[in-house]
């Protein structure tokens, strides 16, 4: 479920809309999706479900007229054919006579082979019409639309070959009643091959309909009228059972048939985009070939056996060919001739209707017409041929017609909840519900819905009593009561995903695979099980949408990690009390200073506060360290004091080229003994070499990129603030083009394809042929490895190839970056050679020079970002040589002041000092700009001119300054404990640490830190006049 906003509405999909092809996830990337239980997500990524819009109920769009031609077309041919069927296999022509037998009595048609054969060519001749009018010109007609598919069709024309002999074998033991009816009850071998086959789950109620089928297709043949004796009933009973075996083996190789026929339906990425116009083409036409094949090998196949005698020669035992036997039939009796093409042409038109009215109007129709028909079928035979039921005959129709009904009503009525409850999610526009089939390797062929979340659903805060500011001292706050509350915005969302949990099995996690991810998950999963308690949970992992990469995560789910849920639920309480603590103590004694503090609430914790009486929660105490690190650097600057430094300079002339030579000692602050060290020099006069070397030296390509890095090279290079760094990182993430953009790791795991993610490189114009030249000239190398493995998510990456023009100007910036930095990664590093010379001059003084010649640039060629230049060659030196240097100086200067922190310095001190994960450090910057603690301006020019440059540096405003001064001046009787110094803050973290890795418990973490908060908060309290001083100070003096 993506945790993020989208970045437009998502629309639902009708599973029936979809064309049958969601089984496979298309290549169109866009990450931002879960799966809920059957599943949810939003539009996916790269292995995602390519969104179209939802069109208009068919039976809106298709109007009366064509209403009344479907279903009449339906009606009217498959009754004829019900009739016809009936009238071919029950009625008897007078055989003829022979000087053997002159009087042979009757004779009926048996030959289901031709009969299949004849029907299967009408159909494959009356599909190809159809399916050639209603494919458009600009559409390739095709019947086989991939090799792979034939396999199946071949299975699938096999099983319905063998169907109908069986079936009509079963005539000889049964009556065409019972026949009718349990061929209405194809519904149990189907589901009985989902089951063992696919794996697939039904509710409940389709296996009551399933009994109450069963017991119907049972009362009707128990309650058969007889009135022959005992022993005939005995003899008729026998083959009753046996007439059952057959049709049963019937209905087993239709329920195939059709489960076949489903998975070729839903498995498009395996067997290409396939209709029921083409599967009624492809599977007659390969039916007629295998029975037309089969009824030519006939005269050579023995039929000595009982099972041959049924299917092979069923008519006459001289006989051997069951054609031959067929057309001298059919010529001696020209009705039956008429009454089989009739037949054959009324199935052929029956299954072109079936599929022109799928093409207008919904599948329940066509459900709801189907069941129907075959009720008139069984009626109609009733009074056409005058036959009479039993009671418990009418009773068995009715528990069968009646299960089907119900099945149809209560998928009717389900189907109509369920979309009821997706169409819309009111009160968020940016979350909808997406359908589509997937195939699970462990849940088998599955209906998924796709939605998903905005960030946390919940929230935690304290009970009612405790909302008014004045209502207790703020140190209770570390005891109070606290609740859990579903966010007021997010209300409609936790509706929808208990909505959407009724109708599912399973609920399937897609959150980010991080901490926050983690809680989210749990945060889904437990409103998801308000509304089905027993529902089954899973996550997903997965650190990119690239697709895949999605389809391998879809097939192996994990388990949700609750150790890092309760890292977030521990911090989340801790940051409320701490939090919610200090801000009431600083505002409710700083508020009457007035001027610009009288309204404004002081903020100790991430929380947006709108007033005193609302909040809503973010981090926690990293805030004030951060500020910290800001007002200290503030310090340093404003308390520095320039210090005068003097050095010696040495320059030689060689070969028309300038050599300086660098003192080793740099710099001294003694005047006196650089003086007299510099005049020992101009008297030696003679400066003597004692080194020369040129050795190979190398630039080293960069480490693979980290959020950390990307935040600080991003700032310093991009000249973007990192919180706009992050949101468009997220931004194109989502869209999916990068990876996961929040993560510690920079190493790359083994294995991982680096070659297909260069090779998409390969199409821009700018780094397209670099990245080229890494596949093709050998230029690849594998990445250098980093230190750090947060075991959840590799380094930033491009995941797909995106034209940059394509994009605004800031997310192009940085996604240049991002694929300039991976190229770098895949790089050989620069290569050069280095010259060092050192030379003796005075008694002890050693100079140096250094010079640098790049051989290979390498990764300099794609990363920018980084310089390495040739110095000027140097001149040839030998070791032991002497000369009288060109010009000997004595140099004065002055130590300069740090500068400001800039946003680059802070990010790494903040990373140093484990303040804030990699996600919230940009949130935790772009807070104390927001609450005024800290203003930011750009770096002024050399001697404090005009700004030419733009890097940008923090100062701390007045508010600021005064905040951390006082705090600082609070004496605790721990020297390590200080609210402006990361110490407090580390050593959280280093606790959530603990809980991820199951050092501690979630309840040990938040005893132990509020115990020690509490005591922090008390001394605090007590001594809170010191701040109040501070900050009187400073809002009565200017910063500047």
């Amino acid at each position: 479920m993506a945790r993020r906003k989208q970045i437009s509405p998502m629309q639902r999909i009708p599973s029936g809309e979809i064309m049958q092809e969601p089984h496979e996830l298309p290549d169109s990337p866009d990450p931002r999706f879960i799966w809920k239980g059957d599943k949810s997500g939003s539009k996916a990524a790269n292995g995602s479900i390519q969104p179209v819009r939802a069109q208009a109920q068919s039976s809106q769009e298709a109007g009366l007229a064509q209403l009344v031609v479907c279903v009449s077309g339906i009606y009217i041919s498959f009754l004829t054919w019900a009739l016809l069927q009936e009238r071919i296999t029950s009625t008897h022509y007078p055989a003829p006579a022979s000087i053997l037998n002159p009087k042979p009595g009757t004779e009926s048609f048996k030959f289901p082979i031709v009969l299949n054969t004849i029907q299967s060519l009408f159909a494959s001749v009356t599909g190809a019409l159809y399916l050639y009018s209603t494919t458009k010109a600009s559409q390739p007609l095709t019947i086989f639309p991939t090799t792979a598919i034939i396999a199946p069709l071949l299975l699938v024309s096999i099983t319905s070959s063998l169907a109908s002999p069986f079936g009509y074998a079963s005539l000889a033991h049964v009556d065409y009643l019972t026949f009718v009816l349990a061929k209405s009850c194809k519904l149990l071998p189907v589901m009985a091959l989902h089951v063992t086959l696919f794996r697939t789950r039904y509710p409940l109620y389709k296996y009551c309909v399933v009994l109450a089928v069963t017991l119907g297709v049972a009362l009707f043949t128990l309650y058969h009228p007889s009135t022959a004796s005992k022993k005939s009933k005995h003899a008729t009973s026998g083959r009753t059972v046996y007439g059952l075996s057959l049709l049963g083996i019937n209905l087993l190789f239709d329920g195939l048939t059709n489960t076949v026929q489903d998975h070729v339906f839903k498995s498009p990425a395996r067997y290409g985009k396939f209709s029921g116009p083409q599967m009624m083409v492809a599977q007659n036409l390969i039916s007629t070939a295998l029975t037309i094949s089969y009824l030519l090998l006939t005269p050579y196949i023995p039929t000595n056996n009982a099972l041959a005698s049924h299917f092979l020669s069923p008519s006459d035992p001289t006989a051997t060919h069951e054609l031959s036997l067929a057309l001298a039939f059919l010529q001696r009796h020209p009705r039956a001739l008429s009454d089989v093409l009739g037949f054959c042409a009324c199935g052929a038109i029956g299954q072109v209707f079936i599929y022109y009215t799928l093409s207008k109007f919904s599948s329940l129709l066509l459900v709801t017409v189907t069941v129907t028909r075959k009720m008139l079928t069984m009626l109609l035979s009733v009074v056409w041929f005058g036959k009479r039921l039993t009671g418990g005959q009418w009773t068995g129709v009715g528990l069968v017609f009646g299960g089907i009904g119900a099945e149809a009503a209560i998928a009717r009525n389900e189907k109509q909840a369920k979309e009821k409850a997706k169409r819309s999610i009111q009160g968020n526009q940016f979350v909808k519900n997406y359908e589509f089939t997937f195939n699970f390797s462990q849940w088998g062929n599955c209906s998924v819905t796709m939605t998903s979340v905005l960030g946390h659903l919940t929230g935690l805060d304290f009970e009612q009593r405790y909302k008014n500011w004045q209502s207790c001292n703020p140190s209770e706050l570390f005891e109070a009561n606290t609740v859990e509350l579903i966010d007021h915005d997010k209300r409609s969302i936790a509706d929808n995903i208990k909505r959407q949990a009724q109708y599912s099995q399973i609920l399937f996690i897609w959150t980010d695979c991080d901490r926050e991810g983690e809680h989210i998950g749990v945060e889904v999963r437990s409103q998801a099980r308000r509304g089905k308690p027993n529902i089954e949970v899973k996550r997903a992992k997965f650190n990119n949408t690239e697709r895949a990469h999605v389809i391998h995560a879809a097939q192996h789910p994990i388990e949700l990690d609750e150790r890092q849920a309760n890292a977030v639920a521990a911090r989340s309480e801790l940051d409320l009390r701490i939090g919610a603590a200090f801000t009431r103590l600083q505002t409710l004694q700083l508020q009457p200073f007035g001027g610009p503090l009288k309204d404004k609430i002081i903020s100790y914790g991430m929380y947006n506060f709108t007033d005193v009486m609302h909040y809503s929660l973010k981090e926690g105490s990293c805030q004030f360290p951060t500020l910290g690190f800001v007002v200290d650097r503030y310090w340093r600057v404003k308390n520095f004091k320039p210090e005068s430094f003097w050095s010696i300079k040495v320059m030689h002339e060689r070969d028309g080229k300038k050599v300086n030579f660098l003192w080793k000692r740099v710099h001294l602050f003694d005047r006196a003994i650089v003086t007299i060290l510099f005049e020992q020099c101009l008297t030696a006069r003679i400066a003597r070499v004692t080194k020369v070397q040129t050795k190979p030296t190398s630039k080293w390509r960069p480490l693979p990129l980290t959020t950390v890095e990307l935040q600080m090279q991003g700032s310093r290079f991009l000249r973007l603030d990192s919180n706009r760094i992050m949101f468009i990182a997220e931004r194109l993430y989502n869209n999916g083009w990068i990876s996961y953009p929040r993560t510690e790791t920079d190493q790359f795991p083994s294995g991982f394809d680096l070659h297909s993610l260069i090779r998409k490189q390969t199409q821009d114009g700018t780094w397209g042929t670099y990245a080229s030249s890494l596949l093709d000239n050998n230029g690849f190398n594998q990445p250098r490895s980093g230190r750090h493995n947060d075991q959840a998510h590799p380094p930033i990456h491009p995941v797909n190839y995106i034209n940059p023009f394509a994009l605004s100007p800031d997310e192009r910036k940085v996604y240049e970056f991002i694929v300039r930095r991976f190229l770098a990664c895949c790089s050989a590093d620069a290569r050069g050679e280095a010259t060092d010379i050192e030379l003796l001059y005075g008694p002890a003084e050693t100079f140096t020079a250094h010079g640098l010649r790049v051989l290979e640039r390498n990764y300099l060629d794609i990363y920018v970002y980084d310089k390495w230049e040739s110095s000027q060659p140097l001149p040839q030196f030998r070791v032991g040589e002497t000369f009288d240097p060109t010009e000997a100086t004595m140099h004065e200067g002055k130590t300069t002041p740090p500068n400001y922190l800039t946003e680059p310095e802070l990010i790494g001190l903040m990373d140093a000092n484990g303040i804030g994960t990699d996600a919230t450090m940009a949130e935790h910057i772009a807070k104390i700009k927001d609450r005024e603690y800290v203003a930011v301006r750009k770096r002024p020019g050399p001697r404090g001119g005009a700004p030419n440059s733009g890097i940008e540096e923090f100062i701390p405003t007045r508010l600021g300054a005064g905040l951390i001064s006082g705090y600082e001046s609070i004496d605790f009787p721990d020297e390590d404990i200080k609210l402006s110094k990361p110490f407090l803050r580390k050593e959280m973290e280093v606790q959530m640490k603990g809980i991820c890795e199951g050092r501690v418990t979630r309840g040990e973490v938040v005893s132990g830190e509020l115990e020690r908060w509490r005591e922090v908060f008390v001394i605090s309290q007590g001594r809170f006049g010191v701040v109040r001083e501070r900050v009187r100070e400073f809002l009565g003096a200017e910063l500047d």
